[in-house]
């Protein structure tokens, strides 16, 4: 935690030209450091000696909530590094950001959770839905990370607003409430993954409200340790049998790969960590 000290400034005749105050700002949480606001950095390009930048933040490169040696973002003038002091925050809206911009290789849209669109006479849960939400957070967490958004369609409508479904027919079609379906959420991820336990470190799941709307935000960090993904093969008549599938994170979709060539892009991976 750092305190900033500012005081008022007076021309020469007398008048305030600007004026501060104290304020308490952790470089180190990812939301002091929005888009637009003005820090101090550490140039994270020059290894010889630590070279500090001040400037305005143009994009946030840190995915997880706190970073101990502080959130890592981009300023105007292309400099990365980690921030090391906040001097004005500025007022952002991450998610309106987001969800305004095109799917990206950190950004990615779902229409639904596990309720086909449009479907009305859908009365189970749709499990091939559910296996493309756990591919993504699979891909993301096996990569650079990123945020998954369950309810908003990956398409504009004429105005170029976003598209708002929601997840009130996941909802209804499951049985629950909101609170219910964060529960049942959790227990998929970890049927998915296997009760990886790094589950609840690199997977973030919050329900934020858009246009009226429940919508479920998933933030991904990195994992240091890869992602397999069990997928029940499903077949009428027939056991049920998880089969481990290996996914990546490839421009803005997610690839899949078999089990040497996920062994050949992790050992690298990990290599150029």
């Amino acid at each position: 935690m750092q305190l900033r000290l500012y005081q008022k400034l007076r021309s020469s005749k007398g008048l305030v030209s600007k004026s501060y105050f104290y304020i308490m700002v952790d470089p180190c949480y990812r939301k002091n450091t929005p888009k637009g606001s003005l820090v101090k950095i550490a140039d994270e390009s020059n290894s010889l000696e630590t070279l500090y930048h001040t400037g305005i933040v143009k994009k946030i490169l840190t995915t997880q909530k706190y970073s101990e040696d502080g959130t890592r973002v981009e300023l105007e003038s292309g400099k990365k590094g980690p921030v090391q002091s906040v001097l004005r925050v500025a007022k952002f809206d991450e998610d309106t950001e987001l969800l305004s911009g095109d799917e990206r290789g950190d950004v990615e849209f779902k229409g639904s959770y596990t309720s086909r669109l449009g479907d009305e006479r859908q009365t189970e849960r749709f499990y091939n839905l559910e296996c493309v939400v756990a591919k993504t957070i699979a891909g993301f967490a096996n990569k650079s990370g990123g945020v998954l958004f369950i309810g908003v369609d990956d398409k504009k409508g004429d105005d170029g607003k976003r598209i708002i479904h929601g997840l009130e027919n996941d909802y209804k079609l499951m049985g629950v409430d909101s609170d219910d379906f964060q529960i049942e959420f959790k227990n998929d991820l970890n049927a998915f993954f296997n009760d990886n336990k790094t589950i609840t470190k690199n997977v973030e799941p919050e329900l934020i409200k858009q246009e009226g709307h429940d919508i479920l935000k998933v933030v991904v960090t990195p994992s240091k340790t890869p992602y397999v993904t069990y997928v029940e093969q499903r077949k009428e008549n027939c056991p049920r049998i998880k089969i481990p599938k290996f996914y990546v994170r490839d421009g803005n979709g997610t690839a899949t790969l078999n089990a040497e060539e996920f062994i050949s892009y992790w050992l690298e991976y990990k290599k150029n960590r």
